[in-house]
């Protein structure tokens, strides 16, 4: 927010809205990785009326940023799959985290606030005896995250459970869209950079609450003996190139251990970079270069970023 008429005129329009904000907060706490700047300007919308407002706020007063073409703000929930920038994130960022609640809609449907964490998702299907979540257990991801990147693991992907989503779209309008109406791809869906997701409706299997119990506990295990997930981290940090697994051509490449600043290729899983102290996003960038070029020299694949890079 380097224009003071912009950032002025924002503040304004959130106090009249009663939409909570802050400025310079730190980002750092808001991200699995542990690493980023400030956010120059952080909403914090408590419903799907206040999101719109805050969307249609930002819109009002985007030509005075500095903003990419057709971004309003940097959408953040868990902070699971970002890299943040070392400075200040100038872009305002939108967080979801008051957008939590999880309501039984008849049947098995069960409609979720884009905020919700997967895991206070999952304690609900326990508690009610609805199963399809399990897979995805260990994620810590929000609902609306996983349904923007399509979230996925051991096989199953979200996409293959949303019924409905619902989104507040740039224009600060409500946009119902089925699941059959978006374009799921791997790690990715035409959700991506549309706006905010503010519902998703999922299509669960009734089961019992032990069964579900028992293979949460299943693959959070499988989880724990394959990943650090000891250490903080962006989870994966590259997609799987076609024929490929990501991991096992970093691992072939010996890059294991390979260290820049406290940013570290896990021993663990060579997919995982993780912060061993205080690294820097620089650190992990120069890792990421680091291992894309040596994977390209000796197997001619070339990888792509998972983790999501917000400046």
């Amino acid at each position: 927010m380097e224009d003071r008429r912009g950032a002025g005129e924002a503040i304004r329009c959130l106090r009249d809205e009663g939409i909570g904000f802050r400025l310079r907060e730190n980002l750092r706490p808001y991200t699995t990785f542990k690493i980023g700047g400030e956010a120059s300007l952080f909403v914090e919308p408590a419903d799907e009326r206040e999101t719109a407002a805050a969307i249609r706020v930002l819109c009002k007063t985007s030509p005075l940023f500095d903003l990419p073409e057709k971004a309003i703000a940097i959408v953040l929930g868990k902070g699971s799959n970002l890299l943040v920038c070392d400075g200040v994130v100038s872009t305002p960022v939108l967080f979801t985290g008051r957008l939590v609640w999880i309501e039984a809609m008849g049947g098995c449907e069960v409609g979720v606030g884009g905020g919700t964490p997967l895991a206070q998702l999952l304690s609900f299907c326990v508690a009610e005896g609805l199963s399809g979540l399990e897979p995805l257990s260990g994620i810590p991801a929000t609902i609306g995250g996983m349904a923007v990147m399509n979230a996925g693991a051991f096989g199953q992907s979200l996409s293959e459970l949303v019924e409905e989503v619902v989104l507040i779209n740039w224009e600060g309008e409500r946009e119902v869209l089925k699941g059959n109406e978006i374009t799921w791809g791997y790690r990715g869906s035409s959700l991506k950079g549309r706006g905010v997701v503010g519902v998703v409706v999922l299509r669960l299997s009734k089961s019992s609450s032990d069964s579900v119990k028992k293979a949460i506990r299943e693959h959070q295990k499988k989880r724990r003996t394959r990943q650090p997930l000891n250490l903080p981290s962006a989870g994966s940090a590259f997609k799987n190139p076609p024929g490929h697994y990501a991991g096992e051509l970093i691992e072939k490449a010996g890059l294991k251990g390979e260290r820049r600043g406290d940013a570290v290729i896990s021993e663990k899983h060579a997919n995982f970079i993780v912060n061993i102290g205080n690294a820097a996003c620089s650190d992990v960038l120069e890792l990421i270069d680091y291992a894309k070029r040596v994977v390209f020299e000796k197997f001619g694949v070339r990888l792509e970023e998972e983790i999501e890079y917000v400046c």
